[in-house]
C-alpha cells in the first residue's frame, strides 16, 4: 500500500470516530462474516386446570354411565349416556344435571356430581287362561234301600277264651284266636245277605253263647257247654 492510500484510510477512520459510528471495510479476497445466530424462543409452560366428575348409579348394578368418573379438563363439555341393565329402565338424572333423556351434557367448570336413577321394568302379567268348563256330574245312582242297618255278634258264657269265625259286613270271613269273653263285633251297615258266627271253647269246661242282633233286636241265639264245644248262629237276611 502506497503512502497516499494510507493517508486516505486514516482520514476516513478519523471521520468515523468523530461521528461516533462504525464502518465495515471489505478488502478484495476477504470472506464475508456469517450473520449472528439467534437462539429459538421457548413458549412458557401453562398447567391446565382439571375438575373431578363423580358418577353414582341408583340402585347399584341397575345400569352404567359412559364415560365414567374421572378428571376432565376445565370447560370441557362431557356427554354422558346411561344404559340400563337387563330388567331395568332409565328414569332420570340428578345432582349437577337433570332430565329424563338417557343422554345429557355437562360443562366441567367445577367439580361435578351426577346421579343416574334406574327402576325395575314392570312385567305385564301373563294372561289368565279361561277355566275349562267343568263336566256335568253324572247322576248319582239311587242306593237300594236296605232294611238291615245294623248287625251285632255277641259272645257270652262261662268259658274263658274262644276261637271265632264270622261273616263280616262285606261278605268276607274273619277269624280270631283266643278271644276272651264276653266280646262283641258290631257292623253299622251290613251290606250282605248272610250273617253267621261260630265260637269254639278253648278250655276244658264252661259254656259258650253266641247271639245275633238285627237293628238292636235279638234274632238268633245258640249255646253249647263243655270242653272245646262249638256254638254257632246264622241268619239269612233275604
Amino acid at each position: 500500500m502506497n503512502k497516499v492510500a494510507i493517508i486516505i484510510v486514516s482520514l476516513i477512520l478519523a471521520m468515523v470516530v468523530g461521528l461516533g459510528g462504525c464502518i465495515t471495510m471489505k478488502f478484495p479476497g476477504a470472506e464475508e462474516p456469517a450473520p449472528p445466530t439467534e437462539a429459538p424462543l421457548t413458549p412458557p409452560t401453562v398447567e391446565q386446570q382439571t375438575y373431578t366428575l363423580s358418577i353414582s348409579i341408583i340402585p347399584s348394578g341397575a345400569g352404567s354411565v359412559f364415560p365414567s368418573s374421572g378428571q376432565y379438563v376445565s370447560s370441557l363439555q362431557v356427554t354422558l349416556t346411561a344404559t340400563p341393565a337387563s330388567g331395568y329402565t332409565f328414569e332420570y338424572w340428578d345432582g349437577d344435571t337433570s332430565g329424563s333423556s338417557p343422554a345429557t351434557t355437562i360443562t366441567m367448570d367445577s367439580d361435578k356430581t351426577v346421579i343416574a336413577h334406574f327402576s325395575v321394568v314392570d312385567i305385564a302379567p301373563l294372561p289368565v287362561p279361561e277355566p275349562e268348563p267343568e263336566p256335568e256330574p253324572e247322576p248319582e245312582e239311587e242306593e237300594e234301600e236296605w232294611l238291615y242297618d245294623s248287625i251285632v255278634y255277641k259272645i257270652t258264657g262261662t268259658a274263658d277264651r274262644v276261637n271265632v269265625t264270622l261273616f263280616n259286613d262285606e261278605g268276607g270271613i274273619e277269624q280270631y284266636s283266643n278271644v276272651s269273653i264276653p266280646h262283641e263285633y258290631e257292623y253299622d251297615r251290613f251290606d250282605t245277605w248272610y250273617a253267621s258266627i261260630l265260637a269254639q271253647n278253648q278250655g276244658e269246661s264252661g259254656s259258650v253263647i253266641v247271639t245275633i242282633y238285627l237293628n238292636g233286636k235279638e234274632v238268633k241265639r245258640s249255646k253249647s257247654t263243655g270242653a272245646y264245644v262249638i256254638a254257632e248262629a246264622s241268619l239269612s237276611l233275604y
